[in-house]
């Protein structure tokens, strides 16, 4: 109706000259409210993204996995938010990497063959260990804290890795169910540093855990060319487990505690094996 009116009022001349002076201007300001609009959205989704609004679980049932995904330049994690104090878990969740220097010197050292992993953590090794094997070759992996191993399990699903095998169970020289130290008597979580504990302390939280034997578990035909044993001095008893495995394939050994000289010396380099030099913390042993 008013456009009707205009156009008997006005004239037409005017009109058209009107409709040349807005309509440019009309067209910036709605581009200009999109534009804004759209940068709301993102600014939303990215702060939803960073901060949200529940973190953690308030519940009280203790199945629920307290935890958060973190991603560095090999993949994404699942990271137990128990363990969040932890020098592993610090170094993912700020985007880094925990030891790049060992990843790196597995990835040069493991040729065509399977990677035994022991330690595993949440998964902190696995993303690259995964990348770094051949297409016939596969990680066989290893942890026995049962929230730990959840962690793992997510940070592969995540990865989508199908050369990866893990086991929820530790590495020893027998098989069957042995107590695992999980928290102190505070309450805070050994993380990465869980261990067996054959006598353990009555103030220190264990949980049950399965124990098993490199032998047992990695078949004769798959070839083995390195140990990464990350087992908090369980090392001697994991390698006595592996010791036909170790005979057979004669794979790099990485070991992040080293059982003493004299069992070295009377188990492992007589078999052609020789000190190799270390790896940040970790001793390398190589036929």
């Amino acid at each position: 109706m008013l456009k009707g009116s205009l156009k008997k009022i006005l004239p037409p001349r005017f009109i058209q000259r009107m409709k040349q002076i807005v309509r440019p201007y009309m067209w910036r300001v709605g581009k200009s409210l999109i534009s804004q609009g759209v940068s709301l959205i993102r600014r939303s989704e990215a702060e939803l993204l960073e901060k949200p609004v529940v973190r953690r679980y308030t519940g009280d049932d203790g199945s629920v996995l307290n935890c958060c995904v973190a991603y560095n330049r090999h993949g994404g994690y699942c990271v137990p938010l128990s363990s969040r104090h932890r020098q592993a878990a610090q170094s993912i969740l700020q985007g880094g990497v925990h030891e790049p220097e060992t990843i790196e010197y597995i990835g040069r050292a493991c040729r065509t063959g399977d990677i035994v992993h022991a330690g595993t953590y949440f998964g902190d090794f696995i993303p690259p260990l995964s990348k770094y094997c051949s297409d016939s070759s596969k990680v066989w992996a290893f942890e026995p804290n049962p929230e730990n191993y959840r962690c793992a399990e997510i940070t592969i699903a995540i990865n989508n890795l199908e050369n990866v095998e893990i086991k929820n169970a530790a590495l020893g020289n027998n098989s069957g169910y042995f107590p695992l130290r999980v928290k102190n008597s505070l309450g805070w979580s050994f993380g990465g540093s869980s261990s067996v504990e054959l006598d353990p302390d009555p103030d220190v939280k264990t949980v049950r855990t399965k124990m098993v034997k490199i032998d047992d578990v990695i078949p004769e035909d798959r070839r083995v060319s390195l140990l990464h044993l990350d087992v908090e001095g369980f090392e001697k008893q994991a390698l006595c487990g592996g010791l036909e495995t170790i005979k057979r394939w004669k794979p790099v050994l990485i070991l992040e505690d080293a059982p003493s000289e004299a069992w070295m010396r009377e188990n492992i380099l007589t078999l052609g094996y020789k000190y190799a030099g270390e790896v940040l913390w970790n001793t390398v042993w190589k036929t």
